[in-house]
């Protein structure tokens, strides 16, 4: 017997110090380990691993630079440092430096985007991108061709929906009702930009247009905005000019004959129009914790989902036409099942889309967007439903004004809360009725008053 019991306690010392001395799996190197289209990537290499997630580019350019979606997962247990460009193997700029960043950065796989600017536009370079992870391990992607300016570039085709018609003269006239041809002023280059490309794509970030050519040899570009009227053409020319800083000179549409030209109606996912709002769409009902309320029946908005922990410039991606239309794509793709349309907004607010629908209640609104959100987490992390605001500083709009007022569908069914909603979506009759309703009480505590107060009288002993 105590034979046995030597041969357990043994048993037991053995497998206490095979434990104490087993390696731990940090969480830091679980991390590095990520997962990507149903596989895990393992960096067993003495490097970081440098992934293009998006096409090559051509070498042939319409426009000074081009942008790339690229993916680093760095050495096990280690995190990203640095990343930066390379032109004709010298230093050109950073993309990212940890020292700077005003967020951690946690070690695994991040993702990112980035416009390479040609430091000149006569002549052509090979651009390199370099990463530096805390180890002081590097790795480099080379570019296959050096990228250069395409002397006379071409414009993207033309579909029917692009064109807009008018009558002058009693003549047949249209325009191209996307697209602004603007002049640049070279004299008024801002040296806080490296180069004059950046300052003008800093210019046009407030409609988030395109640059679509140029500059060319008369310093003139194309670019490409929302669809917009003929009367929106000079709202839109004065605030890119305003906020070039005198960069833009002029502007002009680019005009087209619609008797000349045969054109195919564009087969796109989302609806190339602005957001306007017509008497149709507005309408009155029962929405769920906010009682009756005008509200926009073919309309909602989502927020995209934006994990911070996957992403190497956190809060600024995508900062780049290509990283945006990634986030497009996927949302296209999530609202179809729905019937849902992606309307082009003039003044768009990433990580915000709107998307149009065919006329519902709030209740089957509410119940479409629920639909999105179980069934596409990883696009979108919130759903709103447009209720349309007819008060401006608790005054009625006498005019037909309509504002729409995003607000938050919660989990549970209902739309945002009375007190953060209070009397958005009320119009002037249902606020005076509602009015009357919350005096009520004090009006019956008043009438028992005057009951009590006529008794005391009625029945005072004479």
């Amino acid at each position: 017997m105590e034979i046995k019991k030597k041969r357990l306690r043994n048993k037991v010392v053995v497998l206490v110090i095979i434990l104490l001395f087993t390696p731990k799996i940090s969480h830091a190197e679980t991390n590095s380990n990520t997962e990507r289209d149903g596989q895990t990537i393992i960096n067993m290499e003495d490097k970081p691993i440098i992934e293009l997630l998006s096409e090559e580019p051509g070498a042939e350019l319409n426009v000074p630079f081009f942008e790339i979606i690229y993916a680093i997962t760095p050495t096990t247990g280690s995190f990203i440092d640095e990343v930066f460009v390379k032109v004709d193997g010298e230093f050109d700029r950073y993309l990212f430096r940890s020292i700077t960043s005003s967020v951690m950065i946690e070690p695994g796989r991040k993702i990112a985007d980035a416009r390479f600017f040609l430091p000149t536009e006569s002549e052509a370079h090979r651009f390199e991108l370099v990463a530096i992870d805390s180890t002081g391990a590097m790795a480099t992607y080379s570019f296959e061709e050096p990228f250069y300016m395409n002397e006379s570039p071409g414009l993207p085709a033309l579909f029917l929906e692009d064109i807009t018609t008018y009558e002058a003269d009693g003549v047949k006239k249209g325009f191209v009702n996307n697209r602004i041809h603007l002049e640049i002023d070279r004299a008024a280059r801002d040296e806080q930009f490296p180069t004059l490309t950046e300052q003008l794509l800093d210019s046009l970030i407030t409609r988030e247009a395109q640059l679509l050519a140029g500059p060319d040899q008369n310093d003139r570009v194309t670019i490409e905005v929302a669809p917009f009227s003929f009367e929106e053409f000079h709202q839109i020319l004065f605030e890119i000019r305003q906020f070039s800083s005198g960069l833009i000179k002029r502007g002009a549409l680019e005009e087209i004959d619609p008797t000349t030209v045969s054109l195919d109606p564009r087969d796109e996912k989302h609806a190339a129009r602005p957001m306007t709002i017509t008497s149709d769409m507005v309408q009155t009902g029962w929405v769920p914790g906010l009682f009756l309320r005008k509200y926009q029946a073919n309309l909602l908005r989502f927020k995209f989902t934006l994990s911070e922990e996957n992403y190497l410039l956190h809060k600024y991606f995508p900062s780049t036409d290509l990283g945006r239309s990634m986030f497009y794509q996927r949302a296209d793709d999530a609202v179809r099942q729905i019937d849902g349309i992606r309307v082009i907004d003039p003044l768009p607010m990433f990580p915000y889309i709107w998307v149009e629908l065919d006329e519902n209640s709030p209740n089957e609104l509410i119940e479409k967007a629920q639909k999105v959100m179980r069934e596409s987490a990883d696009v979108f992390d919130q759903a709103e439903m447009v209720l349309i605001n007819d008060f401006l500083n608790g005054e009625p709009f006498y005019e037909e004004v309509h504002r729409q007022v995003p607000v938050v569908i919660n989990e549970n069914g209902t739309v945002g809360s009375l007190s953060s909603v209070k009397w958005i979506g009320i119009t002037p009759t249902m606020k005076s009725t509602y009015r009357t309703i919350e005096s009520l009480p004090i009006i019956y505590l008043c009438f028992i008053f005057y009951v009590y107060l006529w008794n005391r009288v009625r029945f005072r002993p004479k």
